[in-house]
């Protein structure tokens, strides 16, 4: 999941700060949530490496529901 605590804390923030600053339009595009995806996958690693070593793992399935849309203020 995470290398550690602290590294889990700063994923999950970076998580909460790119799901809060995605479109907020009422129908965004899919590509819209996939960039936002993208986007949070590269943070995710910068931070810890090993957060997304594990395919499917927790961090592979957060990502999965946001370029879904699945944090959209709609849902």
């Amino acid at each position: 999941m995470s290398n550690s605590p602290r590294d889990f804390a700063a994923c999950l923030d970076v998580l909460d700060r790119g799901i809060s600053e995605a479109p907020k339009e009422p129908n965004p595009e899919p590509e819209d949530w996939e960039e936002v995806a993208a986007s949070l996958q590269q943070a995710i690693e910068a931070i810890d490496p090993s957060a997304l070593h594990d395919d499917p793992g927790f961090w592979y399935s957060l990502l999965f529901d946001v370029a879904n849309g699945d944090y959209s203020e709609g849902k």
